[in-house]
């Protein structure tokens, strides 16, 4: 799931960037029980994945490592011949272990209630024997608690394990046959997001059950978050739409209800994070909008002026949140005790409001306590003191050269740029490494966190040196909101990248952003202009070039100026042929935008010309696009000149109306109108006996006539 946060499960595989073949490992914390000699089996290690008791090292020639409790999938020799070679990835629950191969196969060991699928037991005995549905074709595996469900390439999907926690999908097949694009797991339930932007779940924890929205999950998502759970308890999902806006379910109080912020979600969402028991959501304006229960963060009225605006990202544990702004500083709410509260110190008895007020760079959590790294390479911490909120024992190596921090559930570490690792929090949790300090002093290049010990990588490193590489459009357009311009480097090595921003030819001092990663452009004129941005590293440096255009509307009718093109002719949402120096161009009292937006022509007062303007069609309540809204052939100003309401159909008085007018004299009729054209049409019969009309001849006249008003009446006479 999406969160910034520790999970128990599942522990999700991380990848090394590039560690040569004498790599190796190094295990302490509740990780190093049951290692025996994992030090020497592991080398050439490039990635870790855990259950709650063992682990499964990847190696770079796709053979697999085991360590740890056997019945939590420590041990693997009953599938080691599979093992040997070819895996690509490896997923976990809370006792077993999923490898996926390059071939599309999967290979599965640990504890049956953990997730295996070719014995049958009691959790999860009715989703039966799947081994042979997962020989080829996975494409990714998600899992949870206790349940796994695979993706397959033809987006079909298998699930096994605990019934309680997903593993038996049957409720659901049909709708997991085909289509499906990607998977979610809480801790015991699944979603599903299908091509066509709908969701199916299943599951326990009544995350599982959607029914109560399933109209709202038919299409349009693009996205799914959950809470998170540190036991086997509920949990609630939060779907996000390519609208922006969002759908709860599950249990309330876990998260599941938004309906206290409803309106303030139907639009502009572009992430989601959560604690254990609630939300917060990440607008394109950058507030944040929260629900769920207020002990655990849902509540965050305490600091919404703070949260009204400028924020970047969101990060949480257990039971509080910590909102990073662009300018650097932190703002924290929920749970006092895991690091919710603004006004606590932290243990050198210095107020979190100075030490947060700038500088913050990224932050980590484990379960009740939060760690922030700073632009100087220094760290703050708060929170529980048993979880790692105290680092006062490691004060002083913490005040420098810190390049990245790890969290395990109550424990964190620190790899500083000089390759050594500094921890502090639960000695057995991974918050003592004093049995290895002689081998974390230098040369680490990657940790692993489990959820109660680390595994740090350490060799020779081989990785040669390339220029940076960024991201960026050539042109980019201000509107009415601040824009932001990334010019983080995604690829590159070394990794240490520095920055330097110019706007024509004027480079901006670090004060003002000049030296960041990114850029952030207020909606003023003085914004627009050429732009560049130096990226370099120790092997080079790369220039991007872009322009910066304004966007204005100057008559303040909804529609920038460069799609009022003043031509009197509407084409299409961006060539409108307004005035851009009148905010009514068509003169009905409403702004062109508004016209825009509603799908009538802003040019002309009287979109579909039945004599009603637009303004008045809207008061009416008509179709302001269809000349006559009620399809009873009378146009909507004939039917309000005449004192009627237009919405209303009145085919049956049209049609006694036109009757009575036939009947008022013998041999009287009605010629109908077409396109405001009728069409008068006489025979004209000659015989030379009056009794008799078969054989003079017939001669047909027809008289055009223009129908400009609703009744007219003819007679004739034969002229002397």
């Amino acid at each position: 799931m999406k969160s910034k946060y520790l999970l128990i499960v599942p522990l999700l595989l991380a990848s090394l960037k590039a560690v040569s073949a004498n790599g190796s490992a190094i295990v302490w914390g509740n990780n190093s029980s049951y290692s025996d000699d994992v030090n020497f089996r592991i080398i050439g290690v490039t990635a870790i994945s855990a259950t709650n008791a063992a682990h499964a090292a990847l190696k770079d020639d796709g053979s697999v490592v085991t360590w740890g409790l056997s019945n939590y999938g420590g041990n693997s020799s009953s599938v080691s011949s599979s093992l040997s070679s070819g895996v690509s990835s490896i997923y976990s629950t809370s006792s077993a272990f999923a490898a996926l191969k390059d071939d599309g196969s999967v290979v599965i060991w640990g504890s049956q209630n953990g997730g295996i699928p070719s014995v049958t037991w009691g959790d999860g005995g009715s989703s039966g024997n799947v081994a042979s549905e997962l020989l080829s074709g996975v494409s990714t595996i998600r899992g949870n608690l206790a349940a796994f469900a695979a993706l397959k390439d033809d987006g079909s999907v298998i699930t096994w394990g605990a019934i309680e926690t997903g593993g038996d999908s049957s409720s659901v097949s049909s709708s997991l046959s085909s289509g499906v694009s990607s998977l979610y797991s809480s801790n015991t339930s699944f979603a599903a997001l299908k091509d066509d932007g709908s969701v199916v779940t299943w599951g326990g924890g009544s995350g599982g059950d959607s029914s109560d929205v399933s109209s709202e999950l038919s299409s349009g998502v693009i996205d799914i978050f959950s809470t998170i759970q540190l036991q086997e308890s509920p949990s609630a999902f939060a779907a996000l739409k390519d609208d922006g806006s969002v759908v709860t379910w599950g249990p309330s109080d876990y998260g599941g209800d938004s309906s206290g912020v409803s309106s303030e979600l139907m639009s502009g969402v572009v992430e989601i994070f959560s604690t254990e028991r609630a939300f917060a959501a990440l607008k394109d304006d950058g507030s944040v909008v929260t629900w769920g229960i207020g002990g655990y963060g849902g509540d965050s009225s305490s600091v919404s002026s703070s949260l009204s605006s400028g924020v970047s990202s969101v990060y949480s544990n257990h039971a509080a949140f910590a909102a990073l702004k662009h300018d650097g500083s932190v703002v924290i709410w929920g749970n006092d005790g895991s690091g919710g509260n603004p006004g606590n110190v932290n243990s050198n008895n210095v107020y979190l409001s100075s030490e947060l007020s700038s500088g913050v760079s990224s932050i980590y959590s484990t379960d009740s306590a939060f760690a922030a790294l700073k632009d100087d390479g220094s760290v703050v911490t708060w929170g529980l003191i048993d979880y790692g909120g105290d680092s006062s024992s490691v004060s002083s190596s913490l005040s420098s050269g810190v390049s990245s921090v790890y969290s395990t559930i109550n424990a964190f570490a620190a790899l500083k740029n000089n390759g050594s690792v500094i921890t502090w929090g639960i000695s057995w949790g991974g918050g003592d490494s004093s049995s290895v300090s002689s081998e974390l002093d230098s040369g680490v290049t990657e940790i692993f966190p489990s959820n109660y010990g680390f595994v740090a990588i350490k060799g020779s490193v081989e990785i040669p040196q390339s220029p940076p590489v960024s991201d960026l459009s050539t042109y980019y357009e201000l509107f009415d909101s601040t824009l932001r311009i990334d010019a983080t480097a995604q690829e590159g090595y070394p990794s240490v990248f520095n920055y330097q921003w110019y706007q024509n030819n004027f480079a901006i001092p670090e004060q003002y952003g000049g030296t960041a990663p990114y850029i952030d452009l207020i909606p003023l004129p003085s914004n627009a202009g050429e732009w560049r941005v130096s990226v370099s590293n120790e092997a080079g440096e790369v220039t991007y070039q872009f322009t910066v255009i304004k966007r204005y509307d100057t008559d303040l009718d909804g529609l920038y100026d460069y799609v009022e093109t003043n031509t009197n002719q509407y084409l299409s949402e961006e060539d409108t042929g307004t005035d851009p120096n009148n905010q009514d161009s068509d003169g009905d009292t409403i702004l062109d935008g508004t016209e825009v937006t509603n799908g009538t022509n802003p040019n002309l007062a009287d979109t579909d010309s039945d004599g009603l303007n637009d303004y008045l069609e809207a008061e009416y309540g008509a179709d302001p696009n269809l000349a006559d809204t009620s399809g009873d052939g009378l146009e909507d100003a004939v039917v309000v000149n005449s004192g009627f309401d237009p919405t209303v159909d009145y085919s049956s008085l049209v049609d006694a109306s036109r009757q009575g007018m036939a009947d008022l004299r013998t041999g009287s009729t009605i010629i109908e109108v077409e396109n405001g054209q009728a069409t008068l049409s006489m025979e004209v019969e000659q015989s030379t006996d009056l009794e008799i009309w078969t054989s003079g001849g017939t001669t047909n006249l027809q008289i055009p006539l223009d129908a400009n008003t609703d009744t007219k009446f003819f007679r004739f006479k034969m002229a002397e």
